[in-house]
């Protein structure tokens, strides 16, 4: 009786297979890392689209007017005092989207946009006095990104006050704006590089470009295929490639006027 032997696997095969494996590794998982990368865009995408139509709503509550979108607005004398009752947009929108997980982008680590700490007359103060869970006094930047993560940050130049009117006189109305279609509302912004224990604040409003340096928190929002997501004045959101030679706020802004996207209201 013969008896067949079995032939295993030499080990030039396996390491043929072992190769092999690793080539085609190496070529799928940045497929599949830009691939989970379009799907948090999506979501991003979605979440200022459904932002967007929380202020619509709301303007349409208020005379066309939006909720306030800077310190100027809910704060006196250089946002040093403020003015209780007079929330910001992030807050104020709660009844409008009732879901404040679309504030958050899945791409930012941080969401650090709400973290101004109390000891710098910060935001804290506004979430203990609306009952915030988890908002207790003194709250550190850390914190306060915790039970309150914010990715996204409004235009500065929306408030009336950073056009050069006085604090707290709220914000440009509907009828105000030259041209709502490429007017930013809103757009992504994050902490930056710096250490929580150095991060003296972080803001729900910003000027495109702002702190556009390389370890600046403008620069930390391109979270998006080297670009970002803006969230404009008429409710529509739109994916933006940022520009590499731009390192200063103007070269930003100058950068995206170039692709239609304006800042001030008052520019048609």
């Amino acid at each position: 009786m013969t008896t067949q032997r079995r032939r295993g696997f030499t080990l030039i095969e396996l390491l043929v297979v072992i190769a092999i494996i690793a080539i085609l590794a190496a070529i799928l998982f940045p497929v599949f890392a830009q691939a989970r990368d379009k799907a948090r865009t999506a979501t991003c995408l979605s979440n200022l689209k459904q932002i967007g139509t929380g202020f619509l709503m709301y303007a349409q509550d208020y005379d066309e007017t939006f909720p306030f979108v800077t310190c100027g607005d809910s704060y006196l004398g250089g946002c040093a005092t403020w003015l209780r009752g007079s929330l910001p947009w992030p807050i104020t929108l709660q009844p409008y989207v009732k879901n404040y997980g679309l504030y958050s982008c899945p791409s930012d680590p941080d969401k650090a946009c709400f973290s101004k700490p109390d000891s710098l007359n910060g935001f804290g103060q506004m979430l203990v006095f609306i009952g915030w869970p988890g908002a207790v006094p003194n709250m550190q930047p850390q914190e306060l990104a915790r039970i309150f993560p914010l990715s996204y940050a409004a235009n500065y130049f929306l408030s009336r006050s950073s056009l050069g009117g006085a604090p707290a006189t709220g914000v440009v109305t509907l009828a105000e704006m030259s041209a709502p279609a490429k007017l930013m509302l809103l757009s992504e912004y994050g902490k930056g590089t710096a250490p929580w224990s150095a991060t003296a604040y972080g803001t729900y409003y910003m000027i495109p470009g702002y702190n556009a340096g390389a370890t600046g928190r403008w620069t930390a929002s391109k979270r998006h295929q080297k670009g970002r997501i803006f969230l404009f004045a008429d409710g529509h959101s739109k994916y933006m490639p940022d520009f590499t030679e731009a390192t200063t706020d103007a070269q930003v802004q100058a950068s995206y006027r170039q692709m239609g996207v304006e800042f001030d209201p008052r520019v048609p």
